[in-house]
């Protein structure tokens, strides 16, 4: 009994969480027990493969930025290590 009770107060928080941030998709997938369709951009269902071709392209963080903001937040972490 407390273990459904448990389950029920998490899918709450996930329903009012996925309100919250305007993304009724996710909420949709997991009460109907679907599969995740993937979409780009403007709403377009697409493949596996043109969602990590988009992602490459279009949201990942380049190398350089990448390595500047590890470079300072690990001299940030030995700077407090050491205090």
């Amino acid at each position: 009994m407390i273990h459904d009770a448990q389950r029920s107060r998490a899918r709450s928080v996930v329903r009012a969480r996925a309100r919250q941030h305007g993304n009724s998709r996710i909420w949709t997938v997991l009460a109907r027990g679907q599969n995740y369709q993937l979409r780009d951009p403007n709403g377009q269902p697409i493949t596996t493969r043109a969602a990590k071709t988009l992602i490459a392209e279009r949201f990942t963080v380049p190398a350089e930025v990448r390595k500047r903001a590890r470079a300072h937040s690990a001299a940030t972490h030995r700077g407090r290590l050491t205090r």
